[in-house]
C-alpha cells in the first residue's frame, strides 16, 4: 500500500501546468502553454508534443476503452487524438471549455462551459466506419443551462453525470436509455459550499460509492450519489504536507479515559472490536460504511458500585513479582487520577487568561472581581478535598465537600465467544461479567424475508448484533484480578476457563453461567494450596482445540501445558516450559506450525514444539514482551513491547523482523489480528486503540470473512 517514488521530471512546461492524464504507457500534461506534452511512463523521457490549441488547455481525458485522448481549452476547441498524436476529430464549440468527463455505460462525453454543459454521443460501430472518416463523436449535441457560472468539474459515476462549478451548485443529470438524446436535471444541490467548487472526484470501495467535493471555502464534503451530505471536513486554514508512513497506524481510536489493557473482536459480520481498560469501561467499535478509517463507538459500563475508601498507595515496590505488579497497577491509576484533576484546574486557569486577553482595561477589572467571587468557594472545596482524601465526603469541621467520582474496577481481560454471541470480561476486582445482545430489542424488528433469513442463518445469525449489549450474568469464583480468559466448545458444551492473580483456574459452564469446577492438584491436599496452578500470578492463558490442551503463563518464569478436563482434578500436567529468565507474560498457540509461543519480560520469545519440550528457538526482542499475537494467515509472530513498538517476525525467514509499526506513546498491552480486513489492532497505556495494516507476503491473497469463518 505504500507509495513508491518512481520518477521526477523537471522543467516540463515553461508556464503553469493545469491538467495531467495518465495512459497505459504515456503521461500527458498541458496548461497555459497551449501545447500537450507527452512523456514515457517508466523513464520520464519526453515522447512527443501535440500542438493544435491556441488557448489555455483546461482538461485532458484518456479513454482507455477506445485508446483516445480528448483535450479541451479556452479556445472552445474539443480535440480527439489517436495513436501517434494523430488528430481524429476537432469540434469547435465557440465557447471556452473548462472540464470534461466520459460515461462508458452510455458512451457519451460531457464538457463544461460557462453557465452550461454539453453532451456528445460516440458514433456507433467505430471500428467499421469509413477509414477516411475518423470522427469519434456525433456532431449533434444537447445542452443544459442550469449553471450560472463556470462549470469547473464534471464526474461520471454509475451511468450518471455530475457537474459542479463556481456557482456553488452540484447538478445530477439523467439521460434516457433510448430515443433522442436528452439531458434532464434530476437533482440540484444549491449552495453545496460557501464558495466556488474547485474540484470533484468519484470514490468507491466494495460496499459504497461517494462524491467528494473541494471548495475555496476550505472545506471537503462527502456526498452520496443521490446528493445527500454524509460528512464534512473543515479547518483547512494552513498548508499541510502529508507523507505516507508505512510504519504508522491506519486509524487511532482515542475513546478511553485511562490505560487500555485488553482487546477482542468478532470474526463474523458486522466485525466489531471491543477494548477495555483501567477506566472500567468497555468500548465497542464498529467501522462506518462511509470509509475505512472512521469508527462508531458504544460504551458498555457496569452499574455504579458502592463508593469505597481507596487503600493507601505504597511507593516502595517489593521484590515479589506478584505484589509488585499489584502495587504498580494501583500506583499508576492513582497518579492518573491526580494528573487529570490537575489538568482540569490548569485548563480553567488558561481559559480565564484567554478571556482576559480579549477585554479592555475596565472590563478586565470587573471580570477579575467576578472571578474572585466565584473562585473563593471552589478553592475552599479543593483544599477540603485534599485534606479529606476523597474518602468520606466530609471535610474539616464536618463541612460537606463535593464527592469524587466513583472508581470503577478496571477491565483486564476480554474474550468474545462467537458460538453464543457473548462477550466475557474479567475485572481487577475478581469478578467476571458476561454481556449479550438485547434480545428484547430484536423481537421488535420487522419480519425478515425468508431468503434474507437463510442468509443470516448461514452467517451465524448476526442480525442480533443490531441490538445493544446488556449485562447477562456475573460470575464469582476468583479472589483477585482475572487476568486471562478463554472460551471454547468441547463435547457439545460451551466452556469458559479463567485465571488470574489468585493463581486459580476456574472452569465455567458458559451457557448455564455457573461454576463447573476448580483446578486441583498443583500442591498436596491441605494447607489451602491444592487449588494453586502455579507459584506466581498467572498472566495469560491459551486453549489449543486440536490437542485439547490449555497453556498458561506465570510470573514464576514458567509456562504450563495441561490437558483440559471439566473436572479440576483431571487436568493432567503435560509439560513445563522452562527457560525464561523473567516473568512469562504471554503464551500463544501457532496453528500453522503446531507450536507453542511464549513471551517474557526477559526480552525474548521462545518457540516450543507441540509436546512442550525442548525449546526449539529463542528470538531476541529489543523490549520486554507485553503483548503477543499470531497472524492466523501466514503464521507470523506479532509482539508488542514496553518500547512502544510492534514487531512482526516471520518464521520462514529465519525469525527476521519483517515489519515494524511505530506510533504508540506508551507500553503496548494487547494485540489481535483481524484476517478478514488484513489488519492488526493494538491497545496501549497511552489510552488509545490503534489499527495497522497487517504484514502480507508476496503473492499472498487476503481471505474474506466467509472463507475465514468456518
Amino acid at each position: 500500500m505504500a507509495m513508491e517514488y518512481r520518477n521526477k521530471v523537471l522543467d516540463t512546461h515553461p508556464k503553469p501546468v493545469l491538467c495531467v492524464q495518465c495512459g497505459p504507457k504515456l503521461v500527458y500534461t498541458a496548461g497555459e502553454e497551449a501545447v500537450i506534452r507527452v512523456w514515457e511512463n517508466e523513464s520520464g523521457n519526453p515522447h512527443s508534443v501535440l500542438t493544435q490549441h491556441v488557448g489555455w488547455i483546461m482538461g485532458l481525458l484518456y479513454c482507455a476503452e477506445h485508446k483516445i485522448l480528448f483535450s479541451c481549452a479556452v479556445d472552445g476547441m474539443l480535440i480527439a487524438w489517436g495513436q501517434a498524436g494523430k488528430i481524429l476529430q476537432k469540434i469547435q464549440t465557440n465557447s471556452p471549455i473548462y472540464s470534461l468527463a466520459y460515461n462508458s455505460r452510455r458512451q457519451q462525453l460531457m464538457v463544461g462551459h460557462n453557465r452550461c454543459v454539453r453532451v456528445f454521443t460516440f458514433l456507433e460501430n467505430l471500428g467499421n466506419t469509413n477509414p477516411l472518416n475518423t470522427n469519434i463523436l456525433e456532431a449533434k449535441s444537447v445542452t443544459c443551462h442550469e449553471h450560472t457560472d463556470v462549470v469547473s468539474c464534471i464526474v461520471s459515476a454509475e451511468g450518471r453525470f455530475y457537474s459542479a462549478g463556481y456557482d456553488r451548485k452540484i447538478m445530477i443529470y439523467d439521460i434516457p436509455h433510448h430515443g433522442d438524446l436528452k439531458l434532464r436535471v434530476a437533482h440540484v444541490i444549491s449552495n453545496a459550499h460557501d464558495a466556488a467548487i474547485s474540484c470533484m472526484v468519484y470514490g468507491k470501495d466494495q460496499d459504497n460509492s461517494w462524491l467528494i467535493t473541494g471548495s475555496f471555502d476550505r472545506m471537503v464534503k462527502l456526498w452520496s450519489l443521490d446528493g445527500n451530505l454524509l460528512q464534512r471536513f473543515d479547518g483547512f486554514r494552513s498548508m499541510v504536507i502529508w507523507r505516507y508512513n508505512q510504519m504508522a497506524s491506519v486509524t487511532v481510536l482515542p475513546g478511553h479515559a485511562d490505560v487500555v489493557e485488553c482487546l477482542t473482536f468478532t470474526s463474523k459480520e458486522p466485525l466489531l472490536i471491543f477494548s477495555g481498560g483501567d477506566d472500567g469501561i468497555i468500548k465497542k467499535w464498529e467501522r462506518l460504511q462511509l470509509n475505512t478509517f472512521m469508527y462508531s463507538e458504544e460504551t458498555l459500563i457496569l452499574p455504579n458500585p458502592e463508593p469505597t475508601t481507596p487503600p493507601p498507595v505504597q511507593t516502595t515496590l517489593t521484590r515479589d513479582p506478584t505484589l509488585r505488579r499489584k502495587q504498580q497497577s494501583l500506583l499508576h491509576k492513582r497518579i492518573s487520577e491526580k494528573l487529570d484533576t490537575w489538568k482540569r484546574f490548569m485548563e480553567d486557569d488558561t481559559e480565564r487568561q484567554q478571556q482576559v486577553a480579549l477585554m479592555s482595561g475596565s472590563a478586565v477589572k470587573a471580570f477579575q472581581r467576578k472571578q474572585q467571587q466565584l473562585e473563593a468557594p471552589k478553592q475552599r472545596r479543593r483544599s477540603l478535598d485534599v485534606i479529606d482524601g476523597g474518602g468520606s465526603g466530609r471535610g474539616v469541621g464536618g463541612m460537606a465537600v463535593a464527592s469524587k467520582p466513583v472508581s470503577r474496577p478496571g477491565v483486564v481481560s476480554l474474550c468474545y465467544y462467537e458460538d453464543l454471541d457473548l462477550l466475557v470480561s474479567g475485572y481487577e476486582d475478581s469478578k467476571i461479567h458476561v454481556w449479550g445482545y438485547n434480545e428484547e430489542t430484536v423481537k421488535y424488528v420487522g419480519d425478515v424475508d425468508l431468503r434474507d433469513k437463510e442468509i443470516l442463518d448461514a452467517n451465524g445469525g448476526v442480525s442480533n448484533r443490531v441490538a445493544g449489549m446488556t449485562l447477562k450474568a456475573s460470575l464469582l469464583g476468583h479472589t483477585e484480578a482475572v487476568t486471562a480468559i478463554t472460551c471454547f466448545e468441547r463435547d457439545g458444551m460451551h466452556w469458559l476457563v479463567s485465571t488470574g492473580w489468585d493463581r486459580r483456574i476456574c472452569i465455567w459452564d458458559l451457557k448455564g453461567a455457573r461454576l463447573q469446577d476448580v483446578f486441583r492438584g498443583g500442591f498436596p491436599i491441605g494447607g489451602g494450596r491444592e487449588e494453586l496452578a502455579a507459584d506466581g500470578i498467572i498472566l495469560d492463558i491459551e486453549y489449543c482445540a486440536e490437542r485439547n490442551e490449555i497453556a498458561y503463563a506465570s510470573a514464576d518464569k514458567l509456562a504450563y501445558v495441561r490437558r483440559f478436563s471439566p473436572k479440576g482434578d483431571e487436568m493432567v500436567l503435560l509439560a513445563v516450559l522452562q527457560g525464561h529468565e523473567a516473568e512469562v507474560t504471554q503464551v500463544r498457540w501457532n496453528q500453522k506450525y503446531s507450536q507453542w509461543i511464549t513471551g517474557s519480560e526477559d526480552r525474548t520469545i521462545r518457540v516450543w514444539p507441540s509436546t512442550g519440550i525442548p525449546c526449539l528457538r529463542i528470538i531476541n526482542n529489543d523490549g520486554p514482551i507485553t503483548a503477543l499475537c499470531i497472524d492466523s494467515i501466514n503464521g507470523c509472530i506479532i509482539s508488542g513491547s514496553q518500547d512502544k513498538i510492534i514487531r512482526v517476525i516471520d518464521p520462514e525467514k529465519k525469525d527476521e523482523v519483517v515489519q515494524k509499526n511505530v506510533g504508540h506513546l506508551d507500553e503496548i498491552r494487547s494485540i489481535v489480528h483481524i484476517p478478514a480486513r488484513g489488519q492488526y489492532v493494538s491497545a496501549s497505556w497511552d489510552n488509545t486503540v490503534r489499527i495497522w495494516n497487517a504484514y502480507t507476503k508476496k503473492g499472498q491473497r487476503r481471505i474474506g470473512v466467509k472463507n475465514f469463518v468456518e
